[in-house]
């Protein structure tokens, strides 16, 4: 049996960690939620799932309640309280009470999936003493509206701010009292707040005809909790939860509806960030499930930052060494793969974000490694090896990912509409397309702003190059040895991207306040692009400022050595043009002596017509 302070799943690790077993009324475990208090007073969670981070394709809604398998032994004579996580549902398991939790936070409800356990139950809902709390569980009981026999709201007075019921109970067991005396004052208090919920009865001719009349009013008590949370948010970050909120008391709505929600949405959230429409159309754009031979549905998992402040240098030696682990790559590579991997991550921070180009001069140089390497060390990974221009701008849209692209020689050199799309993604403010959409052709724009990787054998075409800070791959020498890449074993992988996720999130203000001193051999656009990097490199400290500024000066000096020739060449023409307008013969076609004469210039005969 687990100890008394976490009863039924909740699993004491250490003095600091808990992890609670979430299973279904089956009792088959579907996650655990692993509780971290720190030495200063807050808490982090974390979610994992067989044995591996985060809840991977599983939404947090959809998980059942915490003490969901034990609800069919309860007495249907007693109440079931059903508090916000599972510390407090511990609490009141220990003194004998029959209790549910939800794992969702106060920012999310459980579906009507979870809460059906509480079908004709009488249920007492525990708010956290605290505005998130009140609004978390008003919104779960008009879901368990035609659900739960009776719902009651239970606000114990003398809690402190953010107190629950393990607060109430420890203020009563401070002497080590029995708990009996407890148990039957918290049921006789619970019992007598008035409830708030009839019972569920048929419903009457004069009522709106069915049951969809009461699904419909509690839908839209949802979204007006919703609306009414994001009107008291701050920015985006403390949005998130309630626009996800949003999205699933949507799911199942006509799209007057979901039209008519998200311009409210919008405007509620206008003056708190700078892109609200992009925010409300990405929680209201349902999840889709591909029928069978239509593809796959696109999904990704978001995994839990890291749970302490991490050391900025130590992650890009760490990024460096994993990279260099599993791919031969050229000098200097690993900084900016390092560093880019981070840029990733910051991304809100940025006003440029340049391509990570790999180019290969023939096969087998480790470009696609160097790509399932990345892959695990970004947010929110899209690999493909083809795209087409609608897909790209709609994927960026909708999803924000970053974006890895694989085999390009093959599809993107004569697709001009596709390049312009990648090169439209270089700077934050232009990175946007127009396109119609729906019956009424209604103008929308589209986002083009994501993390992007190119890998190819060949050329890049010079507008994606000039935006691109390039990797020059190659093949690995006889006795440079890697390791192989196996893709079942990715603990490390996901450490270090939870680890870049926690660095960019506690630097963010930095990062977009920084401006780094770029050196000045780099010409105007190779300074763009690495500005970014080098940014996170000074904040990182240590060896990387100086080791940022060799990689760009090494990485750049090719492109910027061809850029000037191309350009010196153009201003040797000019210059023929120019003093030939002013020779008093003016001919039409200049013999290879004549140009060398004019403008001083020896070798081989060239040809000038004017």
């Amino acid at each position: 049996m687990p100890s008394s302070s976490l009863p039924r799943g909740g699993v004491r690790v250490s003095n600091a960690t808990a992890v609670f077993a979430i299973r279904d009324a089956a009792s088959r475990l579907l996650a655990e939620h692993v509780r971290i208090e720190r030495p200063r007073g807050d808490k982090t969670f974390a979610w994992r799932r067989d044995g591996r981070s985060s809840l991977r394709g599983l939404r947090v809604t959809q998980l059942p309640l915490y003490g969901a398998e034990h609800v069919a032994a309860f007495d249907r004579s007693r109440l079931v309280f059903l508090c916000e996580g599972e510390k407090a549902t511990a609490r009141l398991v220990s003194i004998g009470a029959q209790a549910v939790g939800s794992v969702t936070g106060a920012g999310g409800v459980p579906g009507p999936g979870p809460l059906g356990v509480l079908q004709e139950w009488g249920v007492v809902l525990w708010p956290d003493h605290d505005d998130a709390g009140a609004r978390h569980m008003e919104w779960i009981a008009a879901q368990l509206r035609g659900v739960a026999r009776s719902v009651r709201i239970f606000t114990p007075a003398g809690l402190p701010a953010g107190g629950d019921a393990a607060e109430w109970i420890e203020q009563r067991r401070q002497n080590g009292g029995p708990v009996a005396p407890i148990l039957e004052e918290l049921e006789t208090a619970a019992g007598a707040v008035p409830v708030r919920e009839e019972p569920n009865v048929e419903p009457s001719a004069k009522e709106a005809g069915s049951s969809e009349g009461s699904n419909a009013g509690s839908q839209s008590e949802l979204v007006e909790a919703a609306l009414a949370a994001l009107g008291a948010s701050a920015d985006a970050r403390t949005a998130e939860p309630y626009l996800r909120q949003l999205g699933e008391a949507l799911r199942g709505a006509d799209s007057l509806q979901r039209a008519t929600v998200r311009e409210r949405a919008i405007l509620t959230l206008r003056d708190k960030v700078s892109a609200a429409a992009h925010l409300v159309d990405a929680a209201l754009t349902p999840y889709r499930v591909a029928p069978p031979g239509q593809g796959q549905a696109v999904g990704f998992e978001d995994p839990e930052p890291w749970p302490e402040p991490v050391d900025g240098a130590a992650l890009l030696r760490d990024l460096a060494a994993v990279l260099n682990r599993y791919v031969a790559l050229p000098l200097h590579a690993d900084v900016a793969a390092a560093l880019w991997s981070v840029h990733a991550h910051a991304l809100d921070a940025a006003d440029t974000s340049p391509i990570l180009a790999l180019i290969s001069p023939e096969k087998r140089c480790g470009k696609t490694r160097t790509l399932s390497v990345l892959g695990r060390l970004v947010p929110r990974p899209l690999p493909t090896s083809n795209i087409t221009p609608a897909s790209l701008f709609r994927s960026v849209d909708l999803y924000s990912p970053t974006l890895l692209i694989d085999e390009a020689e093959t599809f993107l050199g004569e697709r001009e509409e596709l390049r312009g799309i990648l090169n439209s993604g270089h700077y934050r403010d232009c990175a946007f397309v127009l396109r119609t959409t729906g019956d009424g052709h209604e103008v929308c724009r589209f986002s083009t702003w994501a993390p992007k990787v190119i890998a190819l054998i060949g050329r890049l075409p010079d507008t994606l190059t000039d935006r691109s800070i390039v990797i020059p791959m190659r093949r690995r020498a006889p006795d440079e040895q890697v390791e192989r890449l196996r893709l079942d074993r990715t603990g490390a992988f996901t450490e270090l991207c939870r680890r870049a996720r926690r660095w960019a999130a506690d630097r963010l203000a930095e990062l977009r306040a920084a401006d780094p001193d770029v050196p000045s051999e780099m010409s105007d656009r190779a300074a763009d692009n690495w500005r970014p990097l080098l940014v996170i490199a000074d904040l990182a400290g240590g060896e990387w400022p100086q080791r940022a500024r060799q990689a760009a000066l090494s990485l750049s000096g090719v492109a910027d050595s061809q850029d000037g020739e191309r350009e010196q060449l153009l201003g040797d023409i000019r210059a023929i043009f120019n003093q030939l307008a002013q020779s008093e013969s003016s001919p039409k076609t200049c013999s290879p002596v004549s140009v060398r004469a004019t403008i001083g210039l020896g070798g081989s005969g060239a040809t000038a017509t004017v």
